[in-house]
Protein backbone atom coordinates (compact mmCIF):
# COMPACT_ATOMS: atom_id res chain seq x y z
CA UNK A 1 0.00 0.00 0.00
CA UNK A 2 1.23 3.56 -0.52
CA UNK A 3 -1.58 5.04 1.69
CA UNK A 4 -3.48 3.62 4.88
CA UNK A 5 -6.42 5.56 5.75
CA UNK A 6 -6.98 4.21 9.42
CA UNK A 7 -9.34 5.93 12.35
CA UNK A 8 -7.81 6.95 15.40
CA UNK A 9 -8.05 3.39 17.05
CA UNK A 10 -7.27 1.62 14.00
CA UNK A 11 -4.11 3.42 14.06
CA UNK A 12 -3.00 2.85 17.92
CA UNK A 13 -3.46 -0.89 16.92
CA UNK A 14 -1.18 -0.75 13.87
CA UNK A 15 1.26 0.67 16.05
CA UNK A 16 1.95 -1.82 18.61
CA UNK A 17 4.75 -3.20 18.71
CA UNK A 18 6.27 -1.00 15.84
CA UNK A 19 9.45 1.56 17.04
CA UNK A 20 9.83 3.34 13.56
CA UNK A 21 7.47 4.82 11.17
CA UNK A 22 5.19 3.44 8.50
CA UNK A 23 6.53 3.60 5.03
CA UNK A 24 3.62 4.85 3.74
CA UNK A 25 1.19 7.64 3.86
CA UNK A 26 -1.09 8.14 6.59
CA UNK A 27 -4.50 9.65 6.73
CA UNK A 28 -5.84 9.02 10.20
CA UNK A 29 -9.67 9.99 10.84
CA UNK A 30 -11.14 11.01 13.52
CA UNK A 31 -8.63 12.79 15.55
CA UNK A 32 -9.25 14.57 18.60
CA UNK A 33 -8.55 18.57 18.18
CA UNK A 34 -9.96 19.86 21.78
CA UNK A 35 -13.70 20.21 20.96
CA UNK A 36 -13.23 19.80 17.43
CA UNK A 37 -12.38 16.43 15.16
CA UNK A 38 -10.38 15.80 12.16
CA UNK A 39 -7.60 14.01 10.29
CA UNK A 40 -3.89 14.08 9.86
CA UNK A 41 -1.92 13.50 7.21
CA UNK A 42 1.75 12.38 8.05
CA UNK A 43 4.59 11.19 5.45
CA UNK A 44 7.88 10.85 6.67
CA UNK A 45 8.55 13.91 8.87
CA UNK A 46 5.82 16.06 7.21
CA UNK A 47 2.72 16.06 9.12
CA UNK A 48 -0.41 18.56 8.13
CA UNK A 49 -3.66 18.47 10.26
CA UNK A 50 -7.00 19.77 10.37
CA UNK A 51 -10.50 19.99 11.97
CA UNK A 52 -14.02 20.96 12.75
CA UNK A 53 -16.60 21.39 14.85
CA UNK A 54 -18.21 17.89 16.41
CA UNK A 55 -21.55 17.27 16.05
CA UNK A 56 -23.64 15.64 18.58
CA UNK A 57 -24.80 12.58 16.29
CA UNK A 58 -22.20 10.98 13.66
CA UNK A 59 -23.99 8.78 11.01
CA UNK A 60 -21.61 5.96 10.43
CA UNK A 61 -19.45 5.79 6.97
CA UNK A 62 -17.22 9.24 7.85
CA UNK A 63 -14.05 7.87 7.48
CA UNK A 64 -15.05 5.34 4.65
CA UNK A 65 -16.25 8.53 2.51
CA UNK A 66 -13.10 11.07 3.99
CA UNK A 67 -11.05 8.22 2.52
CA UNK A 68 -12.92 8.24 -0.96
CA UNK A 69 -12.99 11.68 -1.49
CA UNK A 70 -9.23 11.52 -0.47
CA UNK A 71 -8.51 9.54 -3.17
CA UNK A 72 -10.51 11.56 -5.78
CA UNK A 73 -8.90 14.37 -4.87
CA UNK A 74 -5.12 12.92 -5.29
CA UNK A 75 -6.70 11.34 -8.60
CA UNK A 76 -7.78 15.01 -9.65
CA UNK A 77 -3.84 16.34 -9.30
CA UNK A 78 -4.24 17.53 -5.60
CA UNK A 79 -1.19 17.17 -3.57
CA UNK A 80 -2.10 15.17 -0.07
CA UNK A 81 -2.47 17.85 1.80
CA UNK A 82 -4.76 20.08 -0.45
CA UNK A 83 -6.47 16.63 -0.95
CA UNK A 84 -7.05 15.81 2.91
CA UNK A 85 -8.07 19.86 3.30
CA UNK A 86 -10.71 19.65 0.49
CA UNK A 87 -12.00 15.85 1.71
CA UNK A 88 -12.27 16.64 5.25
CA UNK A 89 -14.08 19.94 4.18
CA UNK A 90 -16.43 18.10 1.93
CA UNK A 91 -16.76 15.20 4.68
CA UNK A 92 -17.77 18.11 7.32
CA UNK A 93 -20.25 19.27 4.97
CA UNK A 94 -22.06 16.04 4.70
CA UNK A 95 -22.08 15.39 8.04
CA UNK A 96 -23.90 18.71 8.80
CA UNK A 97 -26.55 18.18 6.41
CA UNK A 98 -26.68 14.27 7.84
CA UNK A 99 -27.67 16.22 11.19
CA UNK A 100 -29.77 19.07 9.67
CA UNK A 101 -31.86 15.87 8.30
CA UNK A 102 -31.31 14.07 11.45
CA UNK A 103 -30.22 10.82 8.62
CA UNK A 104 -28.47 7.69 10.19
CA UNK A 105 -26.45 7.58 7.03
CA UNK A 106 -24.85 10.07 4.99
CA UNK A 107 -26.63 11.66 2.31
CA UNK A 108 -24.23 12.06 -0.36
CA UNK A 109 -26.72 12.36 -3.42
CA UNK A 110 -29.03 14.92 -1.76
CA UNK A 111 -25.88 16.97 -0.98
CA UNK A 112 -23.29 16.05 -3.52
CA UNK A 113 -24.05 19.81 -4.77
CA UNK A 114 -22.07 20.85 -1.06
CA UNK A 115 -19.25 18.51 -1.00
CA UNK A 116 -18.16 18.55 -4.36
CA UNK A 117 -16.36 21.78 -4.78
CA UNK A 118 -16.35 22.33 -0.63
CA UNK A 119 -13.33 24.86 0.16
CA UNK A 120 -10.46 23.36 1.81
CA UNK A 121 -10.41 23.93 5.73
CA UNK A 122 -7.79 25.89 6.85
CA UNK A 123 -4.04 23.72 7.99
CA UNK A 124 -3.49 23.15 12.06
CA UNK A 125 0.24 24.28 12.92
CA UNK A 126 1.92 21.19 14.60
Amino acid sequence: ADIITPNLWELSFLKTGRDKPFDVAVLTTSVQDGDKIGARYERGEMIARVSHEKFANMPHGGGDALAGLFLAHLLNGEDAVMAMQKAVASVFEIMKAANALDAGELPLIRTQDKWVDAPPLALKAL
